[in-house]
């Protein structure tokens, strides 16, 4: 799957968003230079994540249940399939947060593999995905490294938008790009989520 842009929220929707997730600030949680709010397959211990996940999809849901009908409604679209998530145990579409903190780190190149760390109980899937949509982008830009081709050293650089969704199928290797450092006050939050293919449609998680 290439790398897909549909233009979702507008800059002034992407502000709003902004500040909510700064209201749930104390849920944030740390990882290590940056904050996630909830759960994080990739992250979270596989026999925690569950835990996790339920704890803060009240929390989540409430505060961006419009943004997530948004989201699902264009992922829909593209996909030509309804987009829903899993009864429990699975955390909702939700966001990396870095600041100034962040400054002078370096992702790591990988590619993304969640789905082995959760329990899709029984429930035959195909084909994942994963998705990136920045609702604020600091004065110095954001955006992500692919690796397109493995011969060559240097990757394609994609510039993020405001209010985009970027879509791919996490196997192409990548990282969050490093650019200049990003001054106090200023933030780089993205809305992230994964999910794969069923049967009767689409299932999205964090």
């Amino acid at each position: 799957m290439p790398l897909t842009e549909i233009e979702v929220f507008t800059h002034d929707e992407c502000a709003s968003i902004s500040e909510e997730v700064l209201k749930l600030d104390p849920y944030l949680i740390d990882r290590g230079g940056f904050y996630t709010l909830g759960a994080a397959a990739y992250l979270d211990h596989p026999k925690a994540y569950p835990a996790i996940a339920n704890a803060f999809n009240q929390i989540i849901g409430a505060a961006f249940g419009r943004m997530h009908d948004r989201v699902y409604e264009v992922l829909g679209t593209h996909f030509g399939s309804a987009v829903g998530r899993m009864s429990s145990g699975f955390g909702l579409p939700s966001f990396h947060v870095f600041d100034h903190t962040s400054n002078g780190m370096q992702g790591h190149i990988h590619i993304d593999e969640p789905y082995t760390r959760v329990d899709f109980q029984g429930v035959e899937w195909y084909d994942p995905f994963s998705f990136t949509l920045p609702v604020s982008i600091p004065t110095a830009g954001a955006g992500a490294e692919f690796w397109y081709d493995i011969d060559v050293d240097e990757p394609t650089f994609v510039p993020y938008e405001l209010g985009k969704v970027y879509i791919h199928n996490g196997m192409t290797p990548h990282r969050i790009a490093s650019v200049a450092p990003m001054p106090e006050g200023e933030l780089r939050i993205t809305l992230q989520g994964h999910g794969v293919h069923v049967a009767d449609g689409v299932i999205v998680y964090f």
